[in-house]
């Protein structure tokens, strides 16, 4: 059977990530392509614990690097071409994941599906944002740039499983502030008596 042409990318069916913490959204607004100024996409990061099974998702990405290459030279591909990321201790790249998560980068040109536990869409950047923990619809494509060959992940759709604490150090009204007596009582204020001009 002929290979396909290693020059054309080469994607697979999605198929459905385990339990993932969210980094790197960049769900809502796209944003310019690292690797062509002249494309946008959406990406982000998805975190998988240690111990969590991924021998799907490698065995999705193997297969689009083999369709793509032929054997030899998927085995040919260098380990920085792979879109596997296995994280160190304070990882400096990938901040805040214990040592032996893996991580993987996906990325699309159109908006994903994004939606809770209740399948109902989500909309505010607030719901789903980087530190939660969420399941991604995922495929893999084979690509080849400049003379180098590699396989990445194509980001799907995205359900939010649970909250977590957030990455970007966004704080919320409620951690920052409590009631305060008499609050509902009128406006807030006062003159500037400090003498001070501004």
């Amino acid at each position: 059977m002929a290979l396909p042409n290693p020059t054309a990318p080469v994607k697979s069916q999605f198929i459905l990530t385990p339990e993932a913490r969210l980094s790197f959204a960049n769900l809502f607004r796209p944003k310019v392509s690292r690797f062509d100024a002249t494309k946008s996409n959406y990406s982000c990061v998805l975190v998988f614990a240690p111990g969590i099974d991924i021998t799907a998702l490698k065995n999705l990405i193997w297969r689009a690097a083999v369709e793509a290459f032929g054997e030899a030279k998927a085995r040919a591909i260098p380990l920085e071409n792979w879109p596997f990321k296995v994280l160190k201790e304070n990882d400096a790249k990938i901040p805040g994941f214990p040592e032996g998560s893996v991580a993987i980068n996906c990325q699309s040109q159109f908006p994903p599906g994004l939606c809770d536990q209740a399948r109902q869409a989500v909309i505010d950047p607030n719901v789903i944002y980087s530190g939660c923990y969420v399941h991604a619809t995922v495929n893999a494509f084979a690509w080849e740039r400049v003379g180098k060959r590699g396989v990445s992940f194509g980001l799907g759709n995205m359900q939010k499983i649970k909250d977590g604490p957030r990455l970007d150090n966004r704080r919320t009204i409620e951690q920052d502030f409590t009631p305060l007596a008499g609050a509902g009582a009128g406006p807030v204020g006062g003159g500037n008596d400090s003498g001070i001009p501004f």
